[in-house]
């Protein structure tokens, strides 16, 4: 007999006491890693702590209940007041939140180191796993690093920094998630505009190549014409993209110059995109006037503005005699195809996706410069 808290208490009662409480707290933890386990198969996300223990206290409570229940139906009373039963159910409850803790995080364990052997199915399709040596997965980026196409090269210091790189990632993500951290993340820490990275099963890079956005009024241009910045007065509510007359107006009678487009104003400096012939007539002594012209937007100035802001731009593709894309249709090619140039110098806008292509045909198509390069794989 001992005595704890002024109860006398036998030595039987509180080795029952001990093995309830341990029998309760492992049942706890035993519901909780199965449930974060489920949770990260079939979400893969790690159930939180919260969730956890919810469920195992969850759990003990069902228990009590039906414990408390059951005595009351059989016996007519039960003993749920008493200090000894009291201790136990708070013990329980005590001891099962922690067990919960930790038994939802050898779950939501339990389930990587699984999913990262065998892979998990989401949605119906199965992705699978980096194959990851170790508790992280360490991704060495090469030390040849290429340019992408359409993207100006980054700058040398940038290159060396990347070069032989290794970053480190947790266990557990797919090949299709490890791309896009990798991508994201030499994007934020070295400020590089676009990033086409090719990835192993085991994580291993396989190609890289880096390019920065491309910026100012020169990718921009059509063929045939600059920008030229003159002293002038804009146009009233005129704005960026609009079609403007410029004329002289130093003489006695006003002389149109030139009719170009609006780039930039800043107080009485304009920027005009203009036919290098009309170019020509401009000097940088003279002072003009900018007078707008009512015009709908230039569907190829959309496209250009479109391709600046996102990953894709366009390039285009001779097709010769033996080339894999002999013979191939343009709904096959998985990008889009915005016009074929053949042979007789004819241009086909938008071809339907039946046009097949043959040596000769120039391709016009649109797609991310990843895209690009594994299509002019075929070519050449």
């Amino acid at each position: 007999m001992i005595e704890v808290a002024g109860f006398e208490v036998t030595m039987e009662a509180a080795v029952y006491a001990a093995v309830t409480v341990l029998v309760l707290s492992a049942a706890a933890g035993v519901v909780a890693s199965v449930l974060a386990f489920v949770h990260r198969l079939y979400s893969r996300q790690a159930s939180s702590d919260a969730l956890n223990v919810l469920a195992g206290l969850g759990a003990i409570a069902l228990w009590l209940n039906m414990t408390g229940g059951l005595g009351h139906f059989v016996e007519g009373e039960t003993d749920l007041t008493q200090p000894g039963v009291v201790f136990v159910n708070v013990a329980s409850l005590a001891v099962g939140s922690i067990v919960s803790m930790y038994g939802g995080r050898l779950g939501d364990r339990l389930a990587v180191e699984a999913g990262a052997v065998k892979g998990v199915a989401s949605n119906g399709d199965v992705s699978a796993f980096v194959r990851a040596r170790g508790r992280n997965i360490r991704v060495e980026l090469p030390e040849d690093i290429e340019d992408v196409d359409g993207y100006d090269p980054v700058d040398p210091e940038v290159r060396d920094q990347v070069a032989g790189q290794e970053l480190v990632f947790p266990r557990g993500l797919t090949v299709e998630e490890l791309h896009r951290q990798v991508v994201q993340r030499l994007k934020d820490e070295f400020d590089v505009g676009y990033v086409d990275l090719e990835l192993g099963d085991d994580g291993e890079v396989e190609f890289l190549g880096l390019g920065s956005r491309v910026s100012g009024l020169g990718p921009t241009l059509g063929p045939g014409t600059c920008a030229v910045a003159v002293e002038a007065d804009p146009a009233f509510a005129a704005s960026p993209g609009d079609v403007v007359q410029l004329w002289k107006v130093d003489g006695d009678e006003p002389e149109r110059v030139a009719v170009g487009e609006l780039r930039g104003a800043a107080a009485d400096v304009v920027t005009l995109v203009l036919d290098e012939a009309d170019a020509a007539d401009v000097t940088p002594d003279e002072r003009y006037r900018v007078v707008t012209l009512p015009a709908e937007k230039s569907a190829e100035k959309e496209l250009a503005a479109m391709l600046r802001s996102a990953d894709e731009t366009m390039a285009a593709f001779d097709i010769e005699e033996g080339d894999a894309l002999t013979g191939v249709s343009a709904a096959s090619l998985g990008v889009p195809v915005v016009a074929v140039e053949g042979r007789d110098g004819e241009v086909e806008a938008v071809p339907a996706g039946d046009r097949v292509f043959e040596p000769g045909d120039r391709l016009y198509v649109v797609g991310r410069p990843d895209q690009l390069r594994k299509l002019g794989d075929g070519v050449g």
